[in-house]
């Protein structure tokens, strides 16, 4: 679907004047709903959209998807992008509620498949207890998926892992429960992320 087929597609589900929507009765569509928005998965397209629930109506600024667009480039400033999937605006729908779009995850954490996650234990034999410790202690949140931060540590290293780790304090960011991660063609990836400072 180009843009204008998901704006009219979306516009179909959604109150001209409200920002009131039933896309979950969009025919082979999945969604995934959280606190500031939700995210419309279409089994044919290798992007999901982003809706959030709180806007400004016709503004990209002051919404949930749009923190995520200036998290990104503060990541990208620090040299930490390449963990993050991007997101970027798409358009309106009439009732000027905006659509972003980000590139599909192949599995959060909480849903990766019994091979994967054998494949990825073998993959982070080499991450000691201790390192992977020493990583999660020093990021912002300490809640994230320990094979998560194996895989982290083994594909990306020790540096960039202290780097990330360093700029999560920095930013306060936060949120790395098992559906907010997961990964992207066997690669650890943050795929719905809050704003940080």
């Amino acid at each position: 679907m180009d843009t204008t087929e998901i704006l009219d597609l979306l516009n179909q589900y959604s109150d001209s004047e409200f920002d009131n929507s039933w896309f979950d009765d969009i025919p082979n569509c999945g969604r995934a709903t959280g606190a500031f928005k939700e995210c419309l998965i279409f089994p044919d397209m290798d992007f999901v959209l982003k809706i959030p629930f709180e806007f400004r109506e016709n503004s990209e600024m002051g919404n949930a998807c749009h923190d995520e667009i200036k998290t990104y480039q503060s990541a990208k400033v620090a040299g930490v992008e390449k963990v993050f999937l991007e997101t970027w605006f798409i358009g309106y729908l009439r009732n000027g509620r905006p659509v972003y779009g980000q590139a599909k995850a192949d599995y959060t954490s909480n849903s990766l498949p019994e091979n994967k996650k054998k494949k990825y234990e073998r993959i982070t034999r080499t991450v000691t207890e201790n390192m992977c410790s020493k990583v999660i202690r020093g990021m912002y949140d300490h809640s994230v998926n320990r094979l998560w931060v194996e895989m982290f540590i083994s594909l990306y290293g020790k540096n960039f892992a202290r780097k990330f780790e360093a700029w999560t304090k920095e930013t306060h960011l936060t949120d790395f429960h098992s559906g907010n991660i997961g990964y992207r063609k066997d690669k650890p990836i943050i795929l719905d992320y809050n704003y940080c400072r």
